[in-house]
């Protein structure tokens, strides 16, 4: 009400964070307006963890998974709040391809654009899964995954393995 929206975003993200029974108050409550109020509201973090959970609400509830991923990775390739961003990311994907006839085009090589997105976000995934993450098996299942759709049966096999092996 005080148009304080970096202040109010910052104390949505924490109670989001640490009250359960809050947290679809605050994530309906949390609303970023322009790039400006987000660095603002991330400026009054007070640790990288924090830095993490502002990231993941803006990946879910804003469908910038990979952007988010990414930060967060940079604040602590650690963090739990990667798990949901990765199957967010990987689901997005899922949707987009089994679209109404995309998928039919996607097998017959007509749809570059899907196929392009597809690249990225193996490519995105390959970079992340040589880091030091918290569950390397999801994201070598989720690279295997996306593997097997694009036809490369052989590389995820070997991912396969290695989620195998760390799990």
């Amino acid at each position: 009400k005080t148009g304080n929206i970096s202040q109010a975003n910052y104390y949505y993200s924490l109670v989001f964070d640490k009250c359960n029974d809050l947290k679809t108050t605050a994530h309906f409550s949390f609303k970023p307006q322009e790039e400006s109020d987000w660095k603002q509201t991330l400026a009054l973090c007070k640790t990288d963890d924090e830095k993490c959970t502002l990231w993941q609400m803006l990946g879910v509830f804003y469908n910038d998974e990979q952007r988010s991923l990414e930060e967060i990775i940079k604040l602590n390739p650690q963090s739990d709040k990667c798990d949901l961003l990765l199957s967010r990311a990987v689901n997005k994907f899922e949707n987009a391809l089994f679209e109404s006839g995309v998928y039919n085009e996607f097998l017959d090589n007509k749809n570059e654009d899907i196929k392009t997105r597809l690249k990225q976000l193996i490519t995105f995934i390959e970079t992340v899964s040589t880091k030091n993450v918290a569950k390397p098996y999801q994201w070598h299942m989720a690279l295997g995954y996306l593997q097997v759709l694009d036809n490369n049966h052989k590389q995820a096999a070997a991912n396969f393995k290695l989620a195998e092996k760390s799990i």
